[in-house]
């Protein structure tokens, strides 16, 4: 049985139940998991030490020749490039999901040289070409050590939900990276007739807590996420980013068949068209308070949005882009 060394964020990333997880195993590997926090995303020093301290270990863990998937975390793909670059170890590194920088300038140019070396010792995965062709340029990396991979809509247990929206409804707005949680309250404090929900990790709304129409949730299960955005009235991705970023989330609203409102940014194009969701520019507050509004006042276009975005993300499933990730190996 093939071994692979698998290094991801989230616990959840890296155990039975998850996409990845599940396929690698149904394809004869055994899988050797590490992680680098509990639930969500986290910023604490714990993490920032584990960034460092898992990446040694996984790579004192296997030997010359042997495959390792990195998963979901830039920062510990450069960290993992630079050790084999600098320690001269030998192993087949996939990375999977590189998000790069969220300015659309990409990386400060004194960081470069550095990101350079890392990733050049690493096969990494973008999911779209337009991202595969800016940071290729900019870092000066032959074309060949990325390859495209599709994100998709896995773990949305569509089949075992009830999405019918909760009466009074309300608006959605979850995740961590490049979130633009200063807009979102500034959307919240602009409606105080409409409901809101927000999930996160940090203590970005911990000043919102006397705030009437919203409810905030830390840290809480994926299972328990899924809930938040099956029973919502419209999903909001407000973001700080026109590189990537929170399309895992607007997935799961499409799957739940909900209209979706994000932030335009480099990656959205490859998934949505400009009528299967609602699109905005970064830190347009009144277009995001205008959408909401328009949403909640037009069920037909609700439905219409949400079948639309289903139409079209229920087709990124797990095994059409498993192959392209076997094939790095």
């Amino acid at each position: 049985m093939k071994k692979v060394y698998y290094l991801s964020g989230p616990h959840i990333n890296v155990e039975k139940g998850y996409w990845l997880y599940d396929q690698l195993i149904k394809d004869g590997f055994f899988v050797k998991s590490y992680y680098l926090y509990r639930y969500g995303h986290s910023r604490d020093i714990s993490t920032r030490i584990h960034r460092f301290t898992r990446a040694i270990k996984l790579l004192l863990s296997s030997k010359k020749g042997d495959d390792v998937l990195l998963y979901d975390v830039t920062s510990v793909f450069i960290i993992v490039g630079l050790l084999m670059a600098v320690f001269h170890l030998d192993r087949n590194v996939v990375a999977v999901n590189f998000m790069g920088t969220g300015s659309k300038e990409g990386y400060a140019k004194w960081k470069r040289p550095l990101i350079r070396k890392g990733l050049s010792k690493v096969k990494i995965g973008v999911n779209n070409q337009s991202l595969l062709d800016f940071y290729a340029n900019q870092l000066k990396i032959d074309k060949k050590h990325f390859f495209l991979i599709k994100d998709c809509a896995a773990n949305v247990d569509v089949s075992q939900r009830d999405c019918i929206a909760e009466n009074p409804p309300y608006v959605f707005m979850g995740g961590n990276v490049h979130r633009d949680w200063n807009l979102f309250k500034d959307v919240v404090e602009q409606m105080p007739q409409v409901h809101f929900v927000a999930a996160l990790g940090g203590r970005e709304l911990d000043d919102m807590e006397k705030c009437e129409n919203l409810k905030v949730y830390k840290n809480i299960s994926l299972s328990d996420f899924n809930d938040l955005v099956a029973h919502c009235k419209i999903v909001l991705l407000a973001l700080k980013t026109e590189m990537q970023g929170g399309q895992l989330v607007a997935f799961q609203g499409s799957m739940y068949r909900k209209p979706v409102i994000i932030t335009h940014c480099m990656s959205i194009d490859t998934y949505y068209n400009d009528d299967d969701i609602i699109k905005v520019n970064m830190g347009d507050e009144m277009a995001c308070v205008k959408a909401i509004g328009r949403l909640l006042q037009d069920d037909e276009l609700c439905n219409s949005l949400g079948n639309r975005g289903h139409r079209k993300i229920q087709e990124l499933t797990p095994e059409s882009i498993y192959s392209i990730i076997k094939d790095q190996f």
